[in-house]
């Protein structure tokens, strides 16, 4: 048999065991892509998922939409995904390297060069060696196919805990934003109070001035401003607190910057209906 038929003879047989692996191994139906290379189908598909979509029902624009940014950027929850993926992984090798028969090609050249007695010319000579190994055990007691059902199994269980942590995330990026308002209300608040008590010092100081007020309530002026500038100052650690968290949990950097800027969404009102069954659902 000549080598260039030895080397197609070798070719052919690769490629139908590649074309068989191909066709017996399940498919990956989606790739886990980072948050920083998301495409338009994989954000469409966050956007479109139940752990987003809830909280659409609050007509909050700024809520939703930080949502979503968290559900694309968490690292915690991009750590949960990863162990879904592997998850799936795995149980597609059990599948494929169990159930199904395995096959394998190999192909091997050498090349040798000789010199001719008497000659300057060298004999060259070529050998094209090709193999073929086929492996199938018999899941004769159901072992293998048991291993590969535990194999799926895990995996549903891990995507449970994934859909799970997206809810998990959305819910805790909504509270975020809503902690993060209630914060910049009693820093507002702090700062009006701060500036009402500067005024009535300024007040108080030249009424003493003019010889109408006296001496205790200039005092009694001066602490109050004093206790409101501690106030202000108080009222700044827990709004920077709440910025970093709900930039630590959306894979911003925590910076603190943040600030929202809607408002607190307004909730229907229940309808006497709906008190009926929820105190009909209530505990005694």
């Amino acid at each position: 048999m000549s080598q260039s038929a030895r080397l197609l003879i070798g070719l052919g047989l690769a490629a139908v065991a590649s074309a068989c692996a191909s066709n017996t191994l399940p498919q990956e139906p989606d790739a886990y892509v980072a948050a920083s290379a998301l495409g338009a189908e994989r954000a469409a598909e966050i956007a479109a998922s139940p752990a987003a979509t809830w909280l659409d029902d609050m007509n909050s624009i700024e809520m939703s939409a930080l949502a979503r940014e968290a559900l694309a950027g968490s690292p915690e929850l991009q750590s949960v995904e990863a162990r879904f993926r592997a998850a799936r992984w795995r149980a597609r090798g059990a599948t494929g390297s169990t159930l199904l028969p395995s096959l394998s090609v190999g192909v091997d050249g050498t090349r040798r060069e000789e010199p001719i007695a008497g000659s300057d010319e060298r004999l060259r000579t070529e050998f094209m060696t090709s193999g073929v190994n086929a492996r199938w055990e018999i899941d004769l007691w159901g072992r293998l196919a048991s291993s590969a059902r535990a194999a799926n199994l895990s995996a549903d269980a891990m995507r449970a805990d994934f859909d799970g942590a997206r809810l998990s995330v959305a819910g805790q990026a909504a509270r975020g934003w809503v902690s993060l308002i209630e914060s910049q209300q009693l820093m507002a608040l702090a700062a009006e109070d701060l500036e009402t008590r500067e005024r009535a010092l300024d007040l108080t100081q030249r009424r003493y001035d003019a010889g109408i007020a006296s001496a205790l309530a200039l005092r009694t002026a001066r602490s109050q401003v004093a206790a409101a500038r501690a106030m202000h100052a108080q009222a700044q650690d827990p709004l920077l607190i709440q910025a970093r968290r709900l930039q630590e949990l959306m894979g911003r950097y925590p910076d603190g910057a943040i600030r929202a800027q809607g408002q607190l969404p307004e909730l229907a009102a229940l309808t006497r209906r709906g008190r009926a069954r929820r105190f009909a659902r209530s505990p005694p």
